[in-house]
């Protein structure tokens, strides 16, 4: 057989053999993609600490610029009641963010039965502390109140449940 060649055979990886080369396969692409994320994450958690300042600053002109249209939209709405309970907060930096609102604002003008008020879910959240000063001084003492009345909101006091 001058023309032919010869072959080697390689030798053939069993069963066990492909399981673990495989299984190696799979847990190194996924430890590559863990750190991956991992790294994204420290990442984004240093730049969110370097960059606390500006992204205070944003979310306090996200509010100011919503706070206007709470009862227009109400995906907002439920956006900005959700951040107020979750935070337990009643505006960005105070309640007296809900006078650039036409239905919450505190002058005399305004005819809504809200006015000087915040909205319910802040309401529920502050006005059971008496820390919101939006609200009249007589609300912020529950002593003077009771402690029934002191959990709800002004005007449903004066009205009843709307």
């Amino acid at each position: 057989m001058p023309g032919k060649r010869q072959h080697f055979q390689e030798p053939e990886i069993g069963c066990c053999g492909k399981c673990f080369l495989f299984g190696f396969n799979i847990v190194f692409w996924f430890s590559v993609f863990l750190g991956l994320i991992f790294f994204l994450e420290l990442a984004t958690g240093i730049q969110a600490f370097v960059f606390k300042g500006w992204i205070r600053d944003q979310l306090d002109l996200f509010i100011n610029n919503n706070v206007k249209a709470y009862r227009d939209d109400i995906d907002l709405q439920n956006l900005i009641d959700f951040a107020q309970e979750y935070w337990s907060c009643c505006g960005a930096p105070g309640p007296n963010d809900w006078n650039l609102n036409i239905y919450f604002n505190c002058t005399d003008l305004n005819p809504s039965w809200e006015r000087c008020g915040c909205p319910s879910p802040a309401a529920s959240v502050t006005v059971a502390c008496g820390r919101c000063p939006q609200h009249p001084v007589w609300l912020q003492r529950p002593a003077q109140t009771g402690a029934g009345a002191a959990g709800l909101h002004p005007h449903q006091r004066l009205r009843g449940p709307v």
